[in-house]
């Protein structure tokens, strides 16, 4: 039931932003940054099905620690995509349970945490394939993933990359009620 109002929630979202207009749109469409540190587009929403999530940025976490990623809800075992191609290496920790690190060829890497399993092994991987699974391994309460984005050596706010790639397309035509 929760996973279905979760469908129907990002379905009257993704309307209102059609309704909003191409400004609505414009604002999520511009590069994610931190600092100088500019991100192209991923080119791939990381959670294959549907998702939810908030801009959770700096939130407390366990021991002083502050989140760096975005948290995506999804129902267990839902597909997780590479978001670039790139150099996927599959790894366990206490922390992140089962994860998995993502390296670009551009340099940039992506951490995904807390898989309920791994497609495969560590191998090169095209933006799409499916590499994981939505859990809750590691340190980690209800199903969902854990994005983070690191252009460089420090994680930035990977939000606005989420939430370009995975909302629902703008440019979906209004309602209208039928008159007669």
């Amino acid at each position: 039931m929760q996973s279905r109002r979760r469908q129907w929630i990002a379905v009257f979202i993704g309307l209102g932003l059609s309704w909003l207009g191409p400004q609505a749109a414009a604002a999520h469409e511009r590069p994610a940054t931190s600092g100088d540190v500019a991100m192209a587009s991923l080119e791939a929403c990381p959670v294959a099905g549907p998702s939810s999530f908030v801009d959770s940025w700096g939130d407390a976490r366990s021991s002083g620690r502050r989140h760096e990623g975005v948290d995506m809800e999804a129902d267990r075992g839902t597909p997780v995509v590479a978001v670039r191609d790139g150099s996927a290496e599959f790894k366990r920790s206490n922390l992140g349970g089962k994860a998995i690190w993502l390296a670009a060829a551009t340099g940039e890497r992506f951490y995904y945490a807390h898989l309920d399993d791994w497609a495969g092994d560590s191998r090169h991987v095209r933006a799409g394939e499916v590499i994981g699974y939505v859990g809750q391994t590691g340190n980690a309460r209800g199903d969902h993933l854990h994005f983070e984005v690191r252009p460089g050596d420090a994680a930035i706010n990977a939000f606005p990359l989420v939430d370009a790639a995975c909302r629902p397309p703008v440019g979906l035509a209004p309602i209208r009620p039928l008159v007669r």
